[in-house]
Protein backbone atom coordinates (compact mmCIF):
# COMPACT_ATOMS: atom_id res chain seq x y z
CA UNK A 1 0.00 0.00 0.00
CA UNK A 2 3.08 2.26 0.68
CA UNK A 3 4.37 2.02 -2.66
CA UNK A 4 1.55 4.09 -4.53
CA UNK A 5 1.75 7.02 -2.52
CA UNK A 6 5.70 6.66 -3.12
CA UNK A 7 4.88 6.83 -6.53
CA UNK A 8 2.09 9.87 -6.18
CA UNK A 9 4.92 11.76 -4.39
CA UNK A 10 7.40 11.34 -7.62
CA UNK A 11 5.05 11.83 -9.98
CA UNK A 12 4.03 15.16 -8.29
CA UNK A 13 7.07 16.21 -7.34
CA UNK A 14 7.67 15.40 -10.86
CA UNK A 15 5.27 17.74 -12.18
CA UNK A 16 6.12 20.50 -10.25
CA UNK A 17 9.66 21.04 -10.33
CA UNK A 18 9.40 20.63 -14.14
CA UNK A 19 6.75 23.57 -14.15
CA UNK A 20 8.31 25.78 -11.67
CA UNK A 21 11.85 24.62 -10.97
CA UNK A 22 13.70 22.52 -8.46
CA UNK A 23 14.68 25.38 -6.13
CA UNK A 24 11.20 27.25 -6.36
CA UNK A 25 9.47 24.20 -5.24
CA UNK A 26 9.40 23.45 -1.38
CA UNK A 27 9.15 20.16 -0.13
CA UNK A 28 5.96 22.16 1.69
CA UNK A 29 3.95 22.21 -1.50
CA UNK A 30 4.35 18.67 -2.57
CA UNK A 31 3.11 17.31 0.32
CA UNK A 32 -0.04 19.64 0.35
CA UNK A 33 -0.61 18.70 -3.46
CA UNK A 34 -0.36 14.97 -3.20
CA UNK A 35 -2.24 14.59 0.20
CA UNK A 36 0.93 12.52 1.47
CA UNK A 37 1.00 12.60 4.97
CA UNK A 38 4.65 14.37 5.46
CA UNK A 39 5.97 11.63 7.89
CA UNK A 40 5.32 9.35 4.90
CA UNK A 41 6.82 11.51 2.89
CA UNK A 42 9.87 12.15 4.65
CA UNK A 43 10.09 8.06 4.99
CA UNK A 44 10.55 7.68 1.21
CA UNK A 45 12.60 10.90 0.91
CA UNK A 46 14.71 11.88 3.79
CA UNK A 47 15.88 14.92 2.25
CA UNK A 48 14.55 16.74 -0.82
CA UNK A 49 17.56 16.19 -2.68
CA UNK A 50 16.91 12.36 -2.31
CA UNK A 51 13.70 13.36 -3.55
CA UNK A 52 15.04 15.44 -6.93
CA UNK A 53 17.58 12.61 -7.24
CA UNK A 54 14.48 9.70 -7.44
CA UNK A 55 12.53 12.26 -9.82
CA UNK A 56 15.45 12.54 -11.86
CA UNK A 57 16.96 8.59 -11.48
CA UNK A 58 13.30 7.89 -12.81
CA UNK A 59 13.02 10.13 -15.71
CA UNK A 60 15.82 9.30 -16.98
CA UNK A 61 14.76 5.68 -17.21
CA UNK A 62 11.62 6.62 -19.12
CA UNK A 63 13.64 8.56 -21.17
CA UNK A 64 15.94 5.45 -21.63
CA UNK A 65 13.38 2.92 -22.32
CA UNK A 66 11.64 5.08 -24.85
CA UNK A 67 14.80 5.79 -27.17
CA UNK A 68 15.32 1.96 -26.87
CA UNK A 69 12.03 1.23 -27.87
CA UNK A 70 12.29 3.09 -30.89
CA UNK A 71 15.43 1.88 -32.05
CA UNK A 72 14.26 -1.64 -31.22
CA UNK A 73 11.17 -0.73 -33.99
CA UNK A 74 12.73 0.34 -36.79
CA UNK A 75 14.46 -1.35 -39.48
CA UNK A 76 16.08 1.71 -40.25
CA UNK A 77 19.60 2.73 -39.26
CA UNK A 78 21.91 5.57 -39.30
CA UNK A 79 20.20 9.10 -40.24
CA UNK A 80 17.02 7.44 -40.45
CA UNK A 81 16.77 5.96 -37.45
CA UNK A 82 18.48 9.20 -35.67
CA UNK A 83 15.46 11.86 -37.58
CA UNK A 84 13.45 9.39 -35.62
CA UNK A 85 14.91 10.07 -32.36
CA UNK A 86 15.19 13.63 -33.42
CA UNK A 87 10.98 13.43 -34.53
CA UNK A 88 10.37 12.46 -31.17
CA UNK A 89 11.66 15.29 -29.41
CA UNK A 90 10.21 17.99 -31.58
CA UNK A 91 6.69 16.01 -30.75
CA UNK A 92 7.86 16.94 -27.19
CA UNK A 93 8.48 20.52 -27.71
CA UNK A 94 5.24 21.18 -29.61
CA UNK A 95 3.03 19.82 -26.66
CA UNK A 96 1.91 22.92 -24.34
CA UNK A 97 3.35 21.50 -21.13
CA UNK A 98 6.74 21.60 -23.02
CA UNK A 99 8.97 23.46 -20.14
CA UNK A 100 12.34 22.29 -21.66
CA UNK A 101 14.67 19.69 -20.86
CA UNK A 102 14.11 18.28 -17.30
CA UNK A 103 17.39 16.88 -16.93
CA UNK A 104 19.37 20.37 -18.69
CA UNK A 105 17.07 22.51 -15.84
CA UNK A 106 18.18 20.52 -12.93
CA UNK A 107 21.77 20.77 -14.20
CA UNK A 108 21.14 24.66 -14.31
CA UNK A 109 19.97 24.95 -11.14
CA UNK A 110 22.30 22.21 -9.63
CA UNK A 111 25.77 22.63 -11.87
CA UNK A 112 27.93 23.54 -9.29
CA UNK A 113 25.93 22.54 -5.70
CA UNK A 114 25.18 19.33 -6.09
CA UNK A 115 27.73 16.82 -7.69
CA UNK A 116 25.11 14.04 -6.89
CA UNK A 117 22.47 15.54 -9.23
CA UNK A 118 25.20 16.93 -11.90
CA UNK A 119 25.95 13.08 -11.84
CA UNK A 120 22.60 11.98 -12.97
CA UNK A 121 22.60 14.77 -15.49
CA UNK A 122 26.06 13.26 -16.87
CA UNK A 123 25.06 9.77 -16.66
CA UNK A 124 21.95 10.53 -18.63
CA UNK A 125 24.12 12.71 -21.68
CA UNK A 126 26.60 9.74 -21.55
CA UNK A 127 24.36 7.27 -22.16
CA UNK A 128 22.44 8.88 -24.98
CA UNK A 129 26.12 10.04 -26.82
CA UNK A 130 26.78 6.27 -25.88
CA UNK A 131 23.63 4.99 -28.11
CA UNK A 132 24.33 7.56 -31.16
CA UNK A 133 27.94 6.15 -30.73
CA UNK A 134 26.80 2.66 -31.20
CA UNK A 135 24.27 3.56 -34.39
CA UNK A 136 26.91 5.79 -36.02
CA UNK A 137 29.25 2.52 -36.42
CA UNK A 138 26.91 0.06 -37.01
CA UNK A 139 26.43 2.59 -40.22
CA UNK A 140 30.03 2.30 -40.85
CA UNK A 141 30.12 5.90 -40.08
CA UNK A 142 33.09 7.51 -37.27
CA UNK A 143 31.43 6.85 -34.09
CA UNK A 144 33.17 10.05 -32.51
CA UNK A 145 30.42 11.81 -34.49
CA UNK A 146 28.33 11.30 -31.37
CA UNK A 147 29.28 14.12 -29.34
CA UNK A 148 28.30 16.60 -32.10
CA UNK A 149 25.08 14.34 -33.06
CA UNK A 150 24.20 14.54 -28.54
CA UNK A 151 24.79 18.91 -29.03
CA UNK A 152 22.55 18.77 -32.12
CA UNK A 153 19.61 16.69 -29.86
CA UNK A 154 20.14 18.48 -26.97
CA UNK A 155 20.19 21.83 -28.89
CA UNK A 156 16.89 20.87 -30.75
CA UNK A 157 14.87 21.10 -26.82
CA UNK A 158 16.48 24.20 -26.80
CA UNK A 159 15.15 25.25 -29.87
CA UNK A 160 12.42 23.16 -30.52
CA UNK A 161 9.92 25.31 -28.85
CA UNK A 162 10.30 28.50 -30.92
CA UNK A 163 11.41 26.95 -34.54
CA UNK A 164 8.72 24.65 -36.30
CA UNK A 165 8.93 21.16 -36.37
CA UNK A 166 9.89 20.51 -40.18
CA UNK A 167 12.02 23.19 -40.84
CA UNK A 168 14.14 22.44 -37.56
CA UNK A 169 14.76 18.41 -38.58
CA UNK A 170 15.38 19.64 -42.32
CA UNK A 171 18.04 22.02 -41.18
CA UNK A 172 19.34 19.74 -38.58
CA UNK A 173 19.43 16.92 -41.19
CA UNK A 174 21.45 18.84 -43.55
CA UNK A 175 24.01 19.21 -40.74
CA UNK A 176 24.49 15.88 -39.96
CA UNK A 177 24.39 14.08 -42.50
CA UNK A 178 28.08 14.63 -43.42
CA UNK A 179 28.50 12.31 -39.80
CA UNK A 180 26.92 9.26 -42.14
CA UNK A 181 28.69 9.74 -45.31
CA UNK A 182 31.93 8.86 -43.76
Amino acid sequence: MNAPKKELLLNVAEELFYKFGFNATGVDRIQAESGVAKTTLYKYFPSKDDLIYEVLKRADERERADIEKIIAASAEGGYPLIRLLLERLVALCEKDSFNGCLFSNAAAEFMHSNSRLREVFDEHLQWIRQRFSEILTRCGADGSGALPLLVVYEGVLVVGRSVEGKPLLDSVETLLQPLFSR
